[in-house]
């Protein structure tokens, strides 16, 4: 039997939707998986960010250093860019820009230690990332 000329055209049709929809799948998907990427990278760069500011505080600064910085506020803020990592290798965590994107507040002092609070809350491209974690900085620290 014989295919018209007619049939051959839808079945064209068919294959071209087919295919059309199956590229709109991979490409919306590859999509997806590019901005999840991106996302794991910011966060991941963020973790990086909070536990060199940890560090920082507990084995470079001394006490008094820290309590200096600190003044009368129990809070200080930073400002969270794209080369903050950098930042920090090269100047000292004193010489950061002020801003509002990290904060470090101090909790509570007792005589053997201070405990203090990091908070990093940014906005990249309409995704928020806020990560919040405590640390305890303990007299053995500053005998370096």
């Amino acid at each position: 039997m014989k295919k018209s000329e007619g049939s051959i055209l839808i079945e064209v049709m068919a294959s071209i939707l087919m295919l059309s929809i199956a590229g709109i799948f991979v490409l919306s998907t590859s999509l997806k998986c590019l901005r999840h990427y991106e996302n794991r990278i910011t966060e991941e760069k963020l973790n990086r960010v909070v536990n060199m500011l940890i560090k920082e505080c507990k084995y470079n600064k001394s006490k008094e250093e820290l309590e200096e910085f600190f003044c009368d506020n129990d809070v200080i803020y930073f400002k969270y860019d794209e080369n903050i990592d950098n930042k920090l290798f090269d100047s000292d965590i004193f010489c950061l820009e002020s801003g509002n994107d990290i904060e470090i507040q101090k909790i509570s002092e007792d005589s053997m230690g201070t405990s203090y609070k990091i908070k990093v809350s940014i906005d990249n491209e309409n995704i928020y990332y806020e990560r919040e974690e405590e640390f305890y900085k303990s007299w053995w620290m500053d005998e370096v």
